[in-house]
């Protein structure tokens, strides 16, 4: 056994190398220490080894992550990942220095490395590198990051390059970014989640984050004392008053201290990224979709939500049905925190109820050939996630909030969601059919009321959909 270190004659000539492009000789540079940090066993610290090397060899190997594929290619990223293995900071560090500095050429021909580094990334190296996908998760944000750029040409350079990614190479960035997510603290999730908010809203259709690590996010930050706050209020449209509403949001603020602005900001973020995930018709089971309406109901503040799996036939309750019930809605608009909540989940809600899709060709065929089916779906050709949500706009609406005191951009959005409901939607449900007309008087009452003209004609715009339906 022997030691060595970036002292060593040997190893400190051929780190010398690296330096002078004119020998011509860095590959055969990095094909000997990938050698030496996977075979050489020889090197009793081989860790500590790697680690005094690390500062001259990382930025060869960034320089040699070409946007193409040649015969270095394999061992380049190998030693990489091997690496990254000992210690991320110095990589990590290089990427940083590039993608923060003030001179925009660096940064658009950095892009060239970021893209050849996640375009060579196939289901063998998932495989074999998977627990240190979360290191190459931040890496992948910068590249997001340079679509809004400041600099035109970096922009523009960016989205070209993310346009040819294949769908494998997606899958892979998008499973770094997973596997990130599911390590990362709150405070680098603001900024993750963020981005692929901005991402999944420019390309509609790409799944930026599976389903159940999102919703697992949501519930492990659901709060589950929201009714132990808000009290147990009868579900017979009593509304405390706004009195009442300050003496619970002062409560409220015992449980505030011990859960950070950080914490309560990441949750609002992974809610708004999930909503719009549903409203662009991303595949989704429908169990995923209770279960978001469940972390929904409980973020806006409906009292005694309830979650229910019932028994399917098979063992375990394989194939029950999931239920979700919930009381009526708790609303303070004078709690600033509160009132930035719901504008969230109400522009979230809005998107889902005003989203449809064309059914696939087969589910429609097949309505066509069921009569009993084909009537219950009144041909409807178009499926909407909201049909999901119909009873907690209703319910939103009949909980006895008084609606002239939510304040002018609040009330449009929440009559923008009833329009949408009263326009788009199967409202002549028997379900909802008392709930209906519950919401109608109470949006009519709404004309004699201290209320803008904008939203007065919104009003009289349900009404004309109401009467034409």
């Amino acid at each position: 056994m022997l030691q060595a270190d970036d002292s060593t004659p040997l190893i400190r000539c051929m780190l010398a190398y690296l330096q002078f492009d004119q020998l011509n000789i860095r590959q055969d540079v990095i094909k000997m220490f990938y050698g030496l940090a996977h075979w050489g066993s020889s090197i009793s610290n081989k860790d500590d080894f790697v680690t005094k090397c690390m500062p001259q060899l990382i930025p060869c190997i960034w320089e040699l992550l070409t946007p193409t594929y040649d015969h270095l290619s394999d061992i380049n990223l190998g030693l990489l990942m091997k690496l990254i293995s000992v210690d991320v900071r110095y990589f990590q560090a290089c990427v940083f220095k590039i993608f923060e500095d003030a001179n925009w050429e660096v940064r658009y021909q950095g892009l060239d490395n970021l893209f050849g580094l996640f375009t060579k990334m196939d289901a063998a190296f998932q495989t074999e590198w998977l627990p240190l996908l979360s290191y190459l998760g931040p890496v992948f944000s910068y590249f997001v990051g340079c679509l809004w750029d400041k600099e035109e040409y970096v922009r523009s350079k960016a989205y070209a390059l993310i346009r040819t990614f294949g769908t494998l190479h997606l899958r892979s960035a998008f499973r770094c970014w997973e596997a990130y997510f599911l390590t990362a603290t709150d405070r680098q999730k603001m900024s993750l989640v963020s981005l692929m908010t901005q991402l999944n809203a420019l390309f509609p259709d790409w799944q930026v984050l599976q389903w159940e690590s999102l919703l697992e996010a949501l519930e492990n930050k659901s709060p589950q004392f929201v009714d132990d706050i808000l009290g147990d209020n009868d579900d017979n449209g009593y509304s405390p008053s706004l009195e009442q509403d300050d003496a619970a949001a002062a409560a409220g603020n015992v449980h505030n201290t011990t859960e950070s602005a950080e914490s309560e900001n990441v949750k609002v973020l992974m809610l708004t990224l999930a909503l719009q995930m549903l409203s662009n018709h991303l595949s989704i089971e429908p169990a995923q979709i209770l279960r978001l309406k469940f972390i929904l109901v409980q973020q806006m503040g409906f009292q005694n939500c309830q979650l229910f799996t019932s028994e399917g036939s098979g063992s375990g309750g394989v194939g029950g049905e999931i239920t979700v019930e919930f009381g009526m809605l708790h609303y303070n608009p004078r709690d600033p925190a509160r009132v930035a909540v719901m504008i969230s989940c109400s522009r979230g809600l809005k998107k889902i109820m005003d989203s449809f899709a064309p059914l696939p060709a087969e589910t429609v065929a097949a309505m066509a050939s069921d009569s009993l089916k084909h009537s219950r779906m009144n041909l409807s050709e178009n499926s909407s996630p909201g049909v999901h949500f119909i009873d907690v706009v209703l319910k939103m609406m009949n909980s006895g909030v008084d609606l002239p005191k939510l304040g002018h951009m609040m009330l449009k959005a929440w009559l923008e969601i009833v329009l949408i409901v009263v326009y788009k939607h199967n409202i002549l449900e028997r379900e909802h059919e008392q709930h209906i007309v519950t919401c109608m008087k109470q949006t009519i009452d709404l004309l004699t009321e201290d209320i803008d003209e904008e939203n007065k004609l919104l009003i009289l715009e349900i009404l004309k959909c109401l009467l034409r339906r």
